[in-house]
């Protein structure tokens, strides 16, 4: 008597398996043997998809790392060619120009009257 497995998942990528011998047992034990060399040949393909996947992310990350920190050391020497002339520094400009104009009449008026005193 010969015995025919066949094995066929469902779903639209299924496959079927089919091996025909005499033995039952020994086609059964065929059959499931190509299914698992299938199933462990599968598998092996995807995860080597993952790691190209990840390995791409991977350098994704780097790259735009790279460029960050790229654009952060621009940022750094713009801010250094222009330092006291950037908006965010207006408040602290303007509080430095009222004490300089405040030193400058106490310097005018420490001439005056020293002015004043050699006058006399």
């Amino acid at each position: 008597m010969r015995r025919k497995v066949s094995i066929n998942p469902s779903g639209s990528d299924g496959f079927t398996i089919e091996f025909v011998h005499a033995d039952p047992h020994k086609a059964q034990e065929v059959t499931n043997r190509l299914a698992t060399l299938f199933i462990e040949e599968t598998m092996k393909s995807r995860r080597e998809q993952v790691d190209d996947a990840v390995d791409f992310l991977v350098g994704q990350v780097n790259d735009a790392r790279t460029a960050l920190e790229r654009k952060e050391e621009d940022l750094r020497h713009f801010k250094e060619a222009r330092m006291g002339r950037l908006p965010e520094q207006l408040d602290a400009n303007l509080a430095t120009m009222g004490m300089l104009q405040q030193e400058l009449r106490t310097v005018e008026e420490s001439l005056l009257f020293a002015r004043e005193r050699q006058g006399c």
